[in-house]
């Protein structure tokens, strides 16, 4: 069965995500240079298969750049698909986001709305809820009586709008 709103677009809110795929991809580099140092460290304390001795550290520096080339390779082809991942994840807050954003710009504009449904697999689930419960009070403002008289009698008078509580 397909899903009831399909994700079409590969960048829903292009500053978060790209902001994220930044920090993430950052981390991502950071980690690898991390490893790919500490396993040198590790190669010129022991001396394994480098020759040690009198050669200078550059040396052997490229030495160890050779004879681990294949990991170097490995590590760059994962980059793209984890980044992609990553972008298709980010899916999950932004496109649910960009929603609510959509909705409350009709509500500034002082329309009705329509309750919002994440879809399958969006994350902050409970924030819908409180979201959802503004939108019906909301409703019962704009169109009195479009949720019934039990929800005009929820919502607190004009009067008591900024009142202490």
């Amino acid at each position: 069965m397909a899903p009831k709103y399909k994700r079409s677009r590969l960048w829903v809110d292009p500053a978060f995500q790209l902001r994220l795929m930044l920090r993430i991809g950052g981390y991502f580099l950071l980690y690898i240079l991390l490893v790919w140092h500490f396993g040198f460290f590790l190669d010129v304390m022991r001396g394994a298969g480098l020759g040690g001795g009198n050669k200078p550290l550059t040396e052997l520096y490229l030495e160890y750049f050779g004879k681990q080339q294949p990991v170097l390779i490995a590590m760059a082809l994962l980059v793209p698909p984890f980044l992609y991942n990553l972008l298709r994840f980010s899916h999950r807050v932004a496109g649910p986001l960009f929603r609510c954003r959509a909705i409350m710009r009709d509500m500034a504009d002082g329309k009705p709305v329509a309750e919002f449904h994440p879809r399958k697999g969006d994350l902050m689930r409970e924030l819908f809820d409180a979201f959802n419960a503004l939108i019906r009070r909301w409703n019962a403002r704009v169109v009195p009586g479009a949720n019934g008289p039990a929800a005009e009698a929820d919502a607190p008078a004009e009067s008591d709008v900024g009142a202490p509580v």
